[in-house]
């Protein structure tokens, strides 16, 4: 699972190519093994397909890894890469993903991989519930002003 600063990086990263028009991602982790990186994101302008849970298809994306890992003055690697991609990729069972792509596999599935792009907090609907409940205070407020005034 993503640590609360590696989700806020990957969410920054995933802004930062929202504006240049990839709104499509895949992002799980990646066990470590000896210095590899600990973050894979899948992205696209198209959309990706999730053929299954963990299965998707990818066509013009990148590909983008992350190492989040303490550094110490001798590592030469890059704390991220950027490479082209396009086909299919399978995430391994043991990994964590967060996606927004579009659910290829049967409906009575249960999607398990979270959109962590989607923010909850500003829930449109909440805002006109308010909008509506005030407007019918307010009116009958004025209402009985008037009828009171007579």
């Amino acid at each position: 699972m993503l640590s609360q600063t590696e989700l806020e990086y990957v969410k920054g990263v995933l802004n930062a190519y929202y504006a240049k028009g990839y709104k499509y991602y895949v992002v799980h982790t990646v066990t470590e093994y000896n210095n590899e990186y600990d973050v894979c994101i899948y992205l696209s302008k198209i959309e990706i397909e999730a053929v299954t849970d963990n299965y998707f298809s990818i066509d013009k994306g990148l590909k983008v890894l992350l190492d989040s890992s303490s550094r110490t003055q001798n590592s030469y690697s890059s704390r991220d890469r950027v490479d082209g991609f396009s086909g299919n990729f399978t995430v391994d069972n043991s990994e964590f993903i967060y996606t927004n792509a579009k659910n290829e596999y049967s409906l009575t599935t249960i999607p398990v991989n979270p959109n962590i792009t989607v923010d909850y907090s500003h829930d449109m609907t909440m805002y006109a519930l308010c909008f509506l409940i005030t407007i019918f205070f307010t009116y009958f407020f004025i209402r009985d002003l008037f009828i009171r005034g007579r």
